[in-house]
């Protein structure tokens, strides 16, 4: 999205496939919101679904959102990983249960 430029909900829902009645409750409330607070409650893989239908590769193929996903999990480092609130969240449940997740 370039900046300035105002976050296309219909777009994003229809491009991943959502029109159900639950894809129309959705849309009603993410209108509701701004585009940080879309980005805020958005998960790994709703990013990864909607890159995969909206990026290209040689002849106009979509890479899927498997494809963006495995090249996200090849980008991202362990060490960035640990700087993340979920890092920190899985940390401190681990220690609190006496359970290991991540060392």
């Amino acid at each position: 999205m370039q900046e300035g430029e105002c976050f296309q909900v219909d777009e994003l829902f229809r491009k991943v496939g959502i029109t159900d009645e639950l894809g129309e409750a959705c849309k009603t409330e993410a209108a509701l919101l701004g585009t940080e607070e879309l980005y805020d409650i958005t998960n790994g893989h709703d990013i990864c679904r909607y890159l995969g239908c909206t990026a290209r590769e040689g002849k106009g193929k979509n890479l899927g959102e498997e494809r963006v996903r495995n090249i996200l999990i090849c980008s991202y480092r362990k060490e960035d990983f640990k700087k993340t609130k979920l890092y920190g969240s899985i940390k401190e449940y681990q220690s609190r249960y006496g359970l290991c997740f991540v060392c």
